[in-house]
């Protein structure tokens, strides 16, 4: 048997979901398999269990998952998987998926698309999620993943009255992972805030985020301290139960080159904590891998104002008390960002943050969380989570064939960041052919493929 490639094949992956390292490909949604929800006149396809979730490629099935976690009788674990890109067309005043009473539990996997367009103001907790809550065991945690807000051209900000950020307003109670969530939106606060998550308390996770928007403190609510951080406005967790079980809250591989602004006050008696990476973090978190490119810079009387964390500790009234039991690695924000520096981190020169040899091999991983960008590291774009995968628009050399997957098209290897394309048993592909995978497995995903030549993989 004899196979043919051409030297160059152009895959543009929208996204891809490995499975077995085979993946099944079917031309259609077959909508019997799945429950069909109707709620405010949109139809979304699933019944929102974790086999079966929730279908939404559209904005008003992102606006009608949200009404149905609001209207939830009582706190229910829902889970749902975006499809395609979700566009808001007009700047939309956008009311937040959970709320201090209903809480989101459950899942919502981005599978690597953009929310574009998304704008939030609004008085209560918020974000894309307002309040959400944990499941009682790490394996039953919330999880939100592979998230990414966008601008749809000059649509697209958040203005917020009460605690924010830009994916979760309030994240507390038990077990919560917020992990590949990236944010592009200027956000503008009155409260604290972060540019991922506005509180983090006991056994939530942060890992591989970043934030690229702007936070400005533009007043600040009944002389309250107002805490902004590039990741986390605040963090704090709680003290070990017994048996050496942890409530950390936990921050790694994450970073910001949003810049943390804090405008002029006429009341000068507010306490302000502005950091690159957290506001305030104040007992039993450990923080790794993480660093800051953005300018933290404030005006007041009392203030913590630094480049990576505002201030480790607590602070009940004018007192400051140092923080307990919070563990601190392998954190570098860029020389000049704040007047103050940081303790916590270490000043590193532009040109340091583009050369990868530089940080350490033994604790940053360049194989498959970090990838070098053009001026610093960044998320791999390629970053495989379970029950989801983003591929950017890239040209794959020389793909190969394999001699045992009939009903595979598309193998992917994180490890060495390579394609393998398979071309057994299906009618010849045409250029851009858009392929649906079975929802019924929760698996439904789209891959636009493209290529030159028409036997490129004749077998």
């Amino acid at each position: 048997m004899k196979t043919k490639t051409k030297n160059t094949v152009f895959v543009i992956l929208l996204a891809i979901v490995v499975i077995a390292s085979s993946l099944t490909i079917i031309r259609t949604i077959d909508k019997a398999t799945n429950d069909n929800v109707v709620y405010a006149d949109v139809t979304l396809r699933g019944s929102g269990t974790k086999a079966d979730p929730y279908q939404i490629g559209t904005a008003e099935e992102v606006g009608a998952f949200r009404d149905i976690i609001n209207g939830l009788s009582a706190v229910t674990e829902k889970h749902a998987i975006l499809t395609k890109d979700i566009v808001f067309e007009t700047e939309t005043a956008w009311t937040p998926i959970g709320t201090d009473s209903k809480p989101f539990k459950g899942t919502f996997d981005g599978n690597g698309y953009a929310i574009k367009g998304l704008t939030i103001n609004y008085e209560g907790r918020s974000g894309l999620f307002g309040s959400i809550t944990g499941g009682s065991t790490e394996d039953a945690a919330t999880i939100i993943k592979n998230v990414t807000l966008e601008k749809n051209g000059y649509i697209g900000s958040i203005s917020v009255l009460a605690d924010s950020g830009s994916i979760v307003g309030y994240a507390y109670n038990d077990y919560i992972k917020i992990i590949n969530c990236h944010n592009y939106l200027p956000i503008y606060t009155l409260a604290t805030t972060g540019g991922i998550v506005g509180q983090a308390g006991p056994n939530t996770t942060i890992e591989e985020c970043s934030n690229h928007g702007d936070i400005t403190a533009v007043y600040t609510f009944n002389g309250a301290p107002t805490k902004l951080g590039g990741i986390v406005g605040y963090a704090n967790g709680l003290a070990p139960l017994s048996g050496d079980i942890t409530r950390n809250v936990t921050i790694k591989n994450c970073y910001n080159e949003g810049n943390i602004i804090g405008e002029p006050y006429s009341n000068t008696y507010i306490c302000q904590m502005f950091g690159g990476i957290a506001g305030n973090v104040q007992d039993y978190a450990v923080i790794s891998n993480c660093f800051s490119l953005g300018s933290v810079t404030a005006v007041t009387r009392y203030e913590k104002i630094q480049s990576l964390f505002g201030y480790v500790g607590d602070l009940t009234g004018d007192i400051y008390t140092p923080a307990t039991a919070v563990t601190i690695s392998e954190c570098y924000y860029l020389d000049g960002t704040s007047e103050a520096g940081d303790e916590h981190g270490a000043a590193k020169n532009a040109e340091w943050f583009r050369t990868e040899s530089n940080f350490d091999s033994a604790k940053w991983d360049f194989d498959t969380i970090f990838e070098m960008g053009a001026n610093f590291p960044v998320i791999r774009t390629s970053r495989l989570l379970i029950g989801g995968h983003l591929v950017g628009p890239g040209s794959y050399e020389s793909p190969t064939t394999t001699a045992d997957s009939s009903t595979s098209m598309f193998d992917y290897n994180i490890k060495t960041n390579t394609l393998v394309l398979n071309k057994f048993n299906y009618d010849p592909i045409k250029p851009t052919d858009t392929y649906e995978y079975s929802p019924y497995y929760g698996y439904n995903v789209e891959a636009a493929i493209d290529y030159i030549g028409e036997d490129d993989f004749a077998i």
